[in-house]
């Protein structure tokens, strides 16, 4: 089972710190989160029924699940709430266990706000596992975060209690990134069971 040689650290047992954006946040630049966890740093919390409140705040970022996202962007589409503010990046978060975030949805976004997209996966206890830089070539792994194969299926790796299953596949790649950066990361992502129904379409094609 090939792995990735990175530092392991456990995620169980300790309480998470707020997750950093994967970019610098300045000043002047107004993060807004759609959902009260995972806990960011320096971000301020909007849950449904206060995001009327959003065009006030004006934020710059959007932090939100991919369902969260869409709904705002569906009614910033209608006219329901008007966000010309968002003119730096959305954040997605993926949580252990869901599929990634698919082409459909990324356009749906960038027609929506016009603005990159970064990818966050986040694991167990709202920790932050790997992130998408602005290469978009692949997650980040966290300092301690460890995936390994088995099959086709990517494992997150929980020292001292068995592997996570995520139900993803992909590749692993530990080569220096577009972006400068030289942590390893998760390639090729997508849903283990999109694949094995493309696989199944492939030979009843063939």
């Amino acid at each position: 089972m090939p792995k990735l040689k990175i530092n392991v650290r456990a995620f169980r047992g300790h309480p998470a710190p707020g997750i950093k954006l994967p970019f610098p946040l300045g000043a002047k630049l107004r993060p807004a989160q759609l959902r009260r966890m995972p806990r960011f740093q320096a971000v301020d919390p909007f849950l449904p029924e206060r995001w009327e409140e959003l065009e006030t705040y004006r934020p710059h970022v959007l932090i939100g699940d991919p369902a969260d996202l869409q709904r705002l962007a569906e009614q910033v589409e209608l006219g329901m709430i008007r966000l010309a503010s968002v003119d730096h990046a959305i954040v997605v978060m993926t949580h252990l266990g869901a599929k990634p975030l698919d082409d459909q949805l990324r356009v749906t976004l960038w027609q929506s706000f016009g603005v990159p997209l970064y990818e966050l996966y986040i694991g167990p206890d709202h920790r932050l596992a790997a992130s998408e830089c602005e290469a978009h070539d692949g997650w980040h792994l966290e300092a301690g975060v460890q995936f390994a194969l088995q099959g086709e299926e990517l494992l997150l790796e929980n020292p001292g209690a068995p592997s996570l299953r995520t139900g993803l596949t992909g590749s692993l790649d530990d080569s220096p990134c577009p972006c400068g950066r030289t942590t390893a990361r998760v390639k090729d992502i997508e849903a283990l069971n999109s694949k094995q129904r493309t696989l199944r379409v492939l030979a009843v094609s063939a």
